[in-house]
């Protein structure tokens, strides 16, 4: 009869230093990266705050004007697009006053959410952290206004 263990490797615990990262570290890069990355189109944006409105957005800053004012849109004011626009730049009113750069504050904080969760739609469908960073430094890189 042949002894087993000799056959079998040496077992030694792996060095502290070639551990795998605990899940502290692990969640700090993945709430970390993803926030750092949010506040890249923020800051890209920033410049442009204070632009003036182009057509479109004027057309739909006038009728959220009129429906806070009282007016019924569709009725009172038109234009083809769906009411929750409206109220998007109504809410945006509400929020920080009557003026472009309201709007424009509003949009900063869709930028930061739509760059966090296309971090999350990337790790989930294309699988790795890495992958789901690069989609969102895409997305990050990518709305800037033209």
């Amino acid at each position: 009869m042949t002894d087993d263990s000799a056959m079998l490797p040496a077992q030694t615990s792996p060095p502290i230093a070639a551990a795998a990262p605990t899940a502290r570290v692990r969640l700090r890069a993945d709430v970390l990266i993803p926030l750092l990355l949010s506040l890249l189109p923020v800051l890209l944006y920033l410049p442009f705050v204070n632009d003036p409105l182009d057509a479109d957005a004027g057309v739909y800053s006038t009728v959220a004007r009129g429906i806070l004012h009282g007016q019924i849109p569709y009725r009172d004011l038109f234009d083809h697009k769906q009411p929750l626009l409206y109220i998007w730049y109504l809410l945006s009113f509400l929020l920080f006053g009557e003026e472009a750069a309201a709007l424009r504050v509003l949009i900063l904080f869709h930028l930061a959410a739509t760059t966090v969760m296309v971090y999350w739609c990337g790790c989930l469908l294309l699988g790795s952290r890495i992958r789901g960073y690069l989609a969102a430094a895409h997305t990050a890189l990518s709305n800037l206004p033209r």
